[in-house]
This record gives C-alpha cells, structure tokens and sequence, in this order.
C-alpha cells in the first residue's frame, strides 16, 4: 500500500501486517502533517517501509530543511518515534542518503555515506532514548536496534520484494534520479570513527 496521506479511516490498519510509505525528498526536508497515522491500532503488524523518493533536480528551487541542516526537528526524530511507538515492527528505510544531498545547507558527502550517518543517529539516539524512561532489557534493545535497517535502492531491490508495492519503472527512474543528484553534489567522506555520533548535527 502507498500512503502519501495518513488521514484514513483508521479501522483500515487493524488487520494490516505490511505497510509501505513513500515519501519525497522535499517532504522530508520541509515535513507538513497530513493526517494522524494510527499506532495504536497497528498491534498485528510485522514490517513498515519508509522509502525516499528522490526528485528530478530544479536548479531554480531554494532546497533547505526547515532549520540548519537539520539542527531542529526533523526526519531522524519521526524515524526514532516510529521504532519506539511500534517497538515490535520490523522497520526498513530504504534511500535516506539520499536526503542530505538536496540540502544546499549540508555538508556534502556520497549517498551511501550519507545513508551511514543517519542511521549511526537514528540507532545512537533511540538507545539513549531507551536507556533514559524505558524499562528495557538490553537483551530486548538489541533486538529492537537489529530489527531497523537502513538500505539503499539497490539493496532494497535485491533483497526485499519491492515488486509487491513499486513497478520496475518506476524504481528505475529513482535509481537514476538517485544518481543524478549524486554526481552533482556528492564529494568523497572524510570520516573519523570517533564523530560517528555527532556527524548529522554539523
């Protein structure tokens, strides 16, 4: 199922199992809420993708998060929420890196670096989040940090049944979409291990 508004009857996610949600570059970078997404009544499900969509590049067009490089509130912070309001769902985000790139704020870095730096945030986070008001095992916040992955298209495409909710078309002008915005923005990292936890705050 692709979401791009959550402001449904919410009995429809009472039997759900899988959900895909698709969501722009531009919509993670300037987030607006749609609808309310109803958690609580999503006890059966098992998987949730979150997939970035990437947008053909407009020179003409101002990109910017609403604060600097993400300094504020953002995407980080719902994907954080996400994996602790549904803590028993396998949650996989396919193409973050990709989000960073737009930004004309932003350090520029690869799209698979950029994949990296978010989910060393997002996981670092969450496990503080955890440590800090919940009552968790560290058995249990194990389990919870493996059962988040961050993949990019390629990966997706490989190992997950993508042909269930995209068209092979469609995946492919992402992919080159993907690479465009790449070649135009990206430079090579330069990372030092011990910035692992800080490197999205710049």
């Amino acid at each position: 199922m692709e979401v791009e508004s959550f402001d449904l009857p919410h009995e429809l996610f009472k039997g759900t199992e899988e959900l895909f949600c698709i969501s722009l570059v531009s919509r993670a970078l300037d987030p607006i809420v749609d609808g309310d997404i109803w958690i609580e009544e999503m006890s059966n499900l098992k998987k949730m993708f979150w997939i970035f969509q990437p947008e053909a590049f407009d020179p003409s067009r101002n990109y910017k998060s609403i604060s600097n490089c993400f300094a504020g509130h953002d995407y980080r912070d719902d994907l954080i929420q996400l994996a602790i309001d549904l803590s028993k769902t396998r949650l996989i985000i396919v193409n973050s890196g990709i989000i960073q790139l737009y930004d004309k704020d932003c350090r520029k870095t690869t799209v698979e670096e950029s994949q990296r730096q978010t989910e060393i945030f997002v996981k670092t986070e969450l496990a503080e989040d955890i440590a800090l008001s919940r009552n968790w095992s560290d058995e249990r916040t194990k389990e919870r940090l493996e059962s988040i992955e961050f993949m990019g298209l390629d990966e997706f495409m490989e190992k997950e049944e993508w042909w269930k909710y995209l068209d092979a078309e469609d995946l492919e002008d992402w992919k080159v979409m993907t690479d465009d915005v790449e070649q135009r923005f990206a430079v090579k990292a330069e990372t030092n291990p011990a910035d692992d936890k800080e490197v999205m705050d710049a």
